[in-house]
């Protein structure tokens, strides 16, 4: 056993000596070796830089040993082939929310898109409740008097005695629209004619409220008279009923400006009548249509 380790030991200082390793002296001889111990060298060494071991031989002489220094980088190996694919790892904890960052820019303005397709008519829903009564509005002004058409009466002197309407039911007369209400006037003797009537009153001395007969003895345009027979004379009341049929006991009678007393007659069909407006005038004679 001894005689092995000094051969080894022979071997290793005979390295050292020819190679990067140094040494004390020549390598003894085998039979030389009587004890051999060795110890490690931690890289950084004074004797062996790169680390190595010393080697003592029978207790004399010191023998180093010294690691080559590291060679060059081998070229790399080929890529192994890839692992399988682990498993799924847990879900981790949410982390803290992050502060909201700057609004970015507008992006640009997108094309039109395409018009889409028109919905189904939807069904009537239910009728509204009334709404209130308005208020009447206020009244308008009155317009500009419009211009005169069509033919006119015209009196002997060129005064205007009104619009011709139409044909009455006497020959020579026509029907005519003056100051907003109709007159029957005769052409020949220029005269405004009204019906003729009797003032009936309660009492016998033609005082109180007048009232007429049957509504036959109001004819005529807009239920106008005169107690009297003849043309109107410009300026006198022109009477028209004012109120609904009544029973009137009827004492007096007035016309053609006398009042005459009569024995009472009760009278269903009596109507009250009112002065309304008076009789148009004077003019001079005859009349002419233009």
């Amino acid at each position: 056993m001894r005689r092995a380790l000094a051969i080894a030991g022979m071997f290793i200082i005979a390295a050292c000596s020819s190679g990067g390793g140094s040494s004390s002296g020549s390598p003894p001889a085998t039979s030389d070796l009587n004890s051999l111990s060795k110890v490690t060298l931690p890289p950084g060494d004074s004797h062996c830089p790169t680390g190595g071991i010393s080697v003592t031989v029978n207790g004399g002489a010191v023998e180093y040993v010294c690691n080559g220094a590291a060679g060059p980088i081998g070229a790399a190996g080929p890529a192994g082939t890839t692992g399988p694919t682990g498993s799924q790892g847990p879900v981790g904890s949410a982390g803290p929310q992050g502060p909201i960052g700057p609004t970015g820019p507008a992006g640009p303005t997108g094309a039109q898109g395409l018009t889409g397709p028109v919905g189904p008519t939807g069904s009537i829903g239910p009728q509204g409740p009334g709404g209130l009564q308005g208020s009447v509005g206020p009244t308008g002004p009155t317009g500009p008097t419009g211009p005169i058409g069509g033919h006119r009466v015209l009196d002997n002197d060129g005064a205007l005695v009104g619009e011709v309407i139409g044909m009455a039911s006497v020959s020579s007369r026509v029907v005519i629209l003056r100051d907003g209400m109709l007159w029957e006037v005769n052409l020949g003797a220029g005269q405004v004619v009204i019906q003729p009537l009797s003032l009936m009153f309660e009492g016998p001395t033609c005082t109180g409220s007048p009232y007429v007969g049957l509504p036959a003895d109001m004819a005529g345009p807009q239920n106008t008279s005169v107690p009297h027979d003849g043309a109107t004379v410009a300026g006198e009341p022109v009477y028209r009923i004012s109120g609904p049929f009544v029973t009137v006991t009827e004492s007096s009678s007035l016309f053609n400006g006398t009042c005459a007393a009569m024995a009472p007659y009760t009278d269903r069909f009596a109507r009250a009548v009112e002065v309304f407006t008076t009789a148009p005038g004077p003019f001079t004679a005859p009349f002419m249509i233009h």
